[in-house]
């Protein structure tokens, strides 16, 4: 997809949720096997959501892959400020939603509010 995206602070994410996990860079990455983990078709319908506010923007990517673990990441990348602006990933069962830009971690067990946040997130980016 997109060679210029960036990794995310780990050990920041680490400290505002209180978990351990290994994430891998969001730089472009092989295709990993199919782990058994990858987003629900619930899930996916949730993403494209995402997508579509995505696709509306010129400066704006969504990008998804699996960390190492196999567990599923998106990302939606700003080109021109060259930032991650949201980042949601499953991680030991449960939605991980980062917004950089807020300095806020948000967990659910529910890809409708991790979706909504994100979409939140990406509308007062707009805004601001």
């Amino acid at each position: 997809m997109h060679d210029k995206v960036p990794h995310l602070d780990v050990d920041s994410i680490r400290s505002l949720t209180g978990t351990s996990f290994a994430v891998a860079h969001f730089a472009r990455m092989m295709p990993l096997p199919f782990l058994g983990h990858d987003w629900t078709a619930d899930e996916r319908a949730e993403i494209r959501r995402l997508e579509k506010f995505c696709e509306a923007s010129d400066d704006w990517i969504l990008e998804c892959s699996h960390t190492d673990a196999g567990d599923p990441w998106c990302v939606v990348y700003d080109e021109r400020h060259q930032r991650i602006v949201v980042h949601i990933a499953r991680l030991e069962g449960r939605l991980v939603v980062v917004m950089p830009r807020a300095q806020r971690v948000a967990n659910t067990t529910s890809m409708t509010a991790a979706v909504e946040m994100a979409l939140n997130e990406l509308r007062s980016s707009v805004r601001g």
